[in-house]
């Protein structure tokens, strides 16, 4: 049976020690405002999901949506910005301002499937090479 504990311990070992680290602090309910849910572990799932086949960005800033939901952030430059939400262990949407190939201008995008789905459609617009370029 998987457990939160397992997740980060995976986490960590791919690397992202400051994501479970934060994951372990997001599990508390102390801080949350009246009517959030608490982090699922299905959410936790699916990122560590995501960060083992998707870390080419390196680790994002994570926060945690109402619904108990992970929101992991990449803001690379002003015109590379992602947004992650695993919404469980196997699905995601995701929002995304990247470069467009037009002079001055940001080309934007958003949808929702699978977690293989959306690393294969972030991979072809070339966002997990943002770093390097």
């Amino acid at each position: 049976m998987l457990t939160f504990e397992k997740v980060t311990e995976g986490l960590a070992l791919c690397g992202c020690t400051a994501s479970a680290n934060y994951i372990d602090y997001l599990r508390s309910t102390d801080d949350l405002e009246e009517g959030d849910k608490p982090l699922t572990l299905e959410s936790a799932t699916g990122f560590a999901t995501l960060m083992q086949n998707f870390g080419d960005l390196g680790e994002p800033m994570i926060g945690l949506f109402s619904e108990g939901t992970i929101s992991a952030e990449w803001r690379i430059a002003d015109a590379k910005h992602l947004l992650i939400e695993p919404l469980d262990d196997n699905k995601a949407s995701f929002a995304l301002i990247g470069p467009s190939d037009k002079p001055g201008k940001k080309f934007r995008m958003n949808g929702r499937g699978t977690i293989t789905e959306v690393i294969a459609t972030l991979r072809k617009r070339g966002v997990d090479r943002w770093k390097n370029m």
